[in-house]
């Protein structure tokens, strides 16, 4: 069995208690340093991007008929059952509404690393990771990337052993089966499943392939018959390795600035060196098989993102565009030198200043991507009175158009 996954034991031989009140101190620690990172989310939530137009618009229309409704190609469960349940509410509490819900799902997370089923050997390490990672933000604080989020939670999955009791066998296939229709990640992480159910051979990870999978074969039917537009591919194997450098381990290490100012040579050699210290420290001991499942995981969706922008390459040339795409990566990365810090020596010692300058590079770049204020209630105040409103939300120049529903017959 994998090191990472024994679990403590306590004074009578029985796995030790869940530490309530480490993993609560450690998700209020998360909250507050997301907080700090941008207050202004906090003092006045926002409507981000798709929340309005997308979310929020379809819902006040047709709140559970919305609920199936494919955007962007895919399904997106989740924030449309949020926004479905928040239909009801006061104009003026939807965007408080999905902003603790997307908060919420940091808590439950940083919750989730503490279960004695994942047997992380320091999960407070892990879960800041997932806040101090240089980001600008955009996953967070919303309803638009909440999927980002849940998807760090499918890795978890991914990482625990398998249910023992009704409730956990219930909670995970719940969460299997809203997150794998809640984005694509149901299909590019499937196989990992599949692989841990071929080696693990129990009903429980055979139960929770079959649900991943077939999210993945529902998500993928929906975007075979919803195809994006696509340009020719103009991606090469330099490019591709001078974005992997460029976007996980620059990004990672070094200011936005120092790492655009890389050339694509020095980007690629980021790369070519990051992929050899990946494979280092996933041969070393102990628990060898969680660092495997994570660096597989960070590949995977570092290959999609460069797949979908595979005939635009130069849009991922700045850290600031698309930085959502590299976000589970990022911290799948984060995690795997966390588990470096029990290896051997001599990578124990580099994971150590790793983890420092990331934490470095972090606190120069502390402040997440400002949003500004459009104050909602005025809005929501020119929605009752006027037929047709366009309505301003962040990012700064998204709008969405708000048309009254017309009386029934």
């Amino acid at each position: 069995m994998d090191a990472a996954h024994v679990p403590r034991q306590g004074s009578a031989g029985e796995p030790a208690a869940y530490p309530a009140a480490a993993a609560c101190s450690t998700a209020a620690a998360v909250l507050l340093i997301l907080f700090l990172r941008r207050p202004e989310s906090f003092v006045r939530p926002q409507l981000f991007a798709e929340d309005g137009g997308v979310f929020y618009l379809d819902a006040s229309r047709d709140p559970w008929g919305s609920v199936g409704v494919p955007y962007a190609g895919y399904l997106h469960l989740l924030a449309r059952l949020v926004a479905a349940l928040c239909s009801p509410l006061d104009p003026l509490l939807v965007p408080l509404a999905y902003f603790a819900v997307s908060v919420a799902a940091v808590a439950a997370l940083t919750l989730a690393l503490f279960s004695r089923r994942v047997g992380l050997c320091r999960p407070g390490l892990f879960a800041l990771g997932i806040v101090l990672a240089p980001h600008t933000g955009e996953v967070f604080d919303n309803l638009t990337n909440l999927q980002w989020i849940t998807a760090l939670g499918l890795v978890v999955l991914l990482l625990a052993r398998d249910p023992g009791s009704p409730a956990q066998w219930l909670l995970d296939a719940v969460f299997a089966a809203v997150v794998s229709l809640s984005g694509i990640f149901s299909i590019l992480l499937a196989p990992l499943f599949v692989a841990r159910a071929a080696a693990r051979r129990t009903a429980a990870s055979v139960a929770t392939a079959c649900l991943v999978a077939a999210g993945g074969a529902v998500q993928a039917y929906e975007i075979a018959h919803h195809p994006l537009p696509s340009a020719p591919s103009d991606t090469t194997p330099l490019l591709a390795l001078a974005t992997y450098g460029h976007r996980i381990w620059l990004d990672l290490l070094a200011t936005p600035a120092v790492a655009d100012g890389a050339s694509v040579r020095a980007r690629a050699a980021a790369g070519a060196l990051g992929l050899a210290f990946l494979a280092a420290l996933c041969a070393g001991a102990g628990a060898a098989r969680t660092r495997g499942a994570l660096a597989a995981a960070s590949l995977i969706l570092v290959g999609a993102a460069i797949y979908k922008y595979r005939g635009d390459i130069v849009m991922l040339s700045i850290v600031h565009n698309g930085d959502r795409y590299f976000f589970v990566p990022k911290v799948c990365m984060i995690w795997i030198l966390i588990l470096g810090l029990r290896g051997r020596p001599a990578l124990r010692w580099l994971c150590g200043v790793l983890l420092a300058a990331i934490l470095l590079n972090t606190g120069l770049n502390f402040r997440f991507e400002r949003w500004k204020d459009f104050h909602w209630p005025y809005w929501v105040e020119r929605m009752a009175e006027e037929k047709r409103v366009e309505v301003p939300l962040n990012p700064e120049g998204y709008t969405f158009t708000y048309e009254k529903p017309r009386p029934r017959p």
